[in-house]
């Protein structure tokens, strides 16, 4: 039986990847289906189109309240474990990332999505704090 490395860069090899379309807000991004792992730089003028996005969708995110986001989460979090292989996979074909690079940041990004969670509801259930909502807010990662 192949190893996890073999398994997981084989697929990929060659240029054969899974048909998988992009979607944001419902809305199939780039030449429809058939464009599978595309990446591309967002530029300045796309960001009033990304933030008017998260505004119209905030409301419907804030109505969840936090045991449904805290839910929403649990679901990516099984869905990157599930799809991990994938992920590895297609990092090392469409950005040339070594696997044991990329191991490590699909782990890191299954461990945030239940983390973080975990550690609010654990604070709540100890504590007198409270949760406000802020509304969008812009992240930008080093």
């Amino acid at each position: 039986m192949p190893d996890f490395k073999t398994r997981v860069v084989n697929p990929f090899k060659g240029g054969r990847r899974r048909k998988r379309p992009t979607q944001v807000d419902g809305d199939l991004c780039g030449e429809g289906p058939e464009q599978v792992y595309e990446i591309t730089l967002a530029v300045e003028k796309d960001v009033p189109d990304m933030i008017g996005r998260a505004n119209k969708a905030q409301p419907e995110w804030a109505e969840l309240g936090l045991e449904g986001r805290f839910e929403l989460l649990a679901q990516a979090a099984a869905r990157l474990r599930k799809q991990r292989g994938e992920l590895i996979g297609s990092a090392a074909s469409a950005c040339g990332k070594l696997f044991d690079e990329t191991d490590v940041e699909v782990s890191e990004a299954i461990d945030f999505a239940e983390y973080y969670p975990r550690s609010l509801r654990n604070l709540l259930q100890s504590t007198n704090a409270r949760t406000t909502a802020l509304g969008t807010v812009l992240v930008i990662s080093p």
